[in-house]
């Protein structure tokens, strides 16, 4: 079992510093932590799971919004990949508690379709 305290810690290493999961490997060998990598991407997809309606209630409330701005900018993405694909950065502000929300969606350059279809 792990802590929810050591996910979010190790989630913060991931995406926000770019410690890959061999060098975290490594330090919690050092801290005398035995776990194996594929542990550490198991608990990782399973957070991610758990995010997953998170970020769709707010893809929906940016939506919602009386105003809507988006911004599209076309990266490489994946490994050795010459296919562009775009970043949506999505923002609105919520109607009931006047908060802004930003919600970035990943999809291949080809396939960018118009969030708002009412």
């Amino acid at each position: 079992m792990v802590e929810i305290s050591f996910i979010a810690d190790m989630q913060l290493e991931k995406f926000e510093y770019h410690v890959p999961f061999h060098r975290q490997y490594v330090r919690l060998g050092h801290a005398n932590i035995v776990m194996l990598r594929t542990t550490l991407t198991n608990i990782t997809r399973r957070a991610i799971e758990l995010l997953r309606p998170i970020v769709a209630a707010q893809l929906i409330s940016v939506l919602d919004s009386r105003v809507l701005a988006m911004d599209e900018m076309p990266i490489k993405a994946g490994p050795r990949s010459a296919r562009a694909r775009c970043n949506k950065a999505s923002s609105g502000r919520c109607t009931a508690s006047g908060t802004r929300s930003i919600c970035i969606r990943d999809q291949p350059w080809n396939q960018i379709d118009h969030l708002i279809r009412r």
